[in-house]
């Protein structure tokens, strides 16, 4: 997960709840994350109610609204259970609209996170807008330069090419290394892509966060005027047309 450098979601858990992670930070994590859900699989199609019967496993409030349980780790949900129980893995988003209008908990027992209703139906409305959980506001102040990155970044280049080359929606991509006084240099992916920022972002931090350390990579999109300059000034490390360099080579 690119987020102040944590790597899983319970590592962010754990800083949200010292305060050491942003609120805002960890509701993205969590939006993103495949999580798993005590069900049947008429309740994965059908939703949280249906003719009555609750389908995807609640416990009830104390108000008797339901509450429905999700955990990060297959363990965590048999601990829950005690018993041999049906469940479905699930992305977290889709999970939540499924449940529309109830409240959920993750990891009872152990975080206890809580999530009301009016947060889920918050965080819905706003995962039909063009999210961009990771990417950065482009700074174009003094204390900000901007330049190739002082050491190219091989080995994430050949992770994303492959990643790129399956996304029709993707164009080209480029490496720019971006420095503010008195921190580490951070490298930039910068994506030209059509489509939805959250999820192409999202993949994009589970399959790089599988192998590096991603506390100074971050993720922008293309579409901004003062970045599409920035990074024109460079040679694009993915191109649609040309795939990558080593392609074009005849042996």
């Amino acid at each position: 997960m690119v987020n102040e450098g944590y790597t899983s979601l319970i590592e962010i858990l754990t800083a949200a709840s010292t305060g050491r992670c942003p609120e805002d930070k960890f509701l993205n994590a969590v939006m993103s994350e495949t999580v798993y859900v005590i069900c049947t699989p008429a309740g994965k199609e059908k939703g949280l109610l249906h003719d009555g019967i609750l389908e995807i496993f609640a416990q009830p409030s104390e108000k008797g609204l339901p509450v429905v349980p999700f955990f990060t780790k297959e363990k965590l949900l048999h601990e829950y259970a005690k018993t041999k129980v049906t469940f479905e893995k699930v992305n977290c988003l889709e999970l939540f609209q499924m449940i529309n209008g109830a409240s959920a908990v993750m990891n009872p027992g152990t975080s206890d996170k809580k999530f009301s209703s009016k947060t889920i139906a918050k965080l819905i409305l706003e995962s039909k807008q063009a999210l961009k959980p990771w990417e950065i506001p482009f700074d174009t102040s003094k204390d900000v330069e901007y330049g190739r990155p002082t050491r190219t970044p091989e080995t994430l280049k050949k992770v994303l090419i492959p990643f790129f080359q399956k996304k029709d929606n993707v164009r080209k991509a480029f490496f720019i290394g971006m420095k503010r006084k008195g921190e580490n240099e951070k490298v930039i992916v910068v994506v030209d892509f059509d489509g939805s920022h959250y999820n192409l972002f999202s993949e994009m931090v589970k399959l790089v966060s599988k192998q590096f350390d991603c506390s100074d990579l971050l993720f922008i999109s293309y579409e901004n005027e003062a970045v599409k300059k920035i990074a024109d000034s460079h040679s694009a490390f993915y191109s649609r047309a040309t795939k990558s360099r080593a392609d074009k080579m005849d042996f």
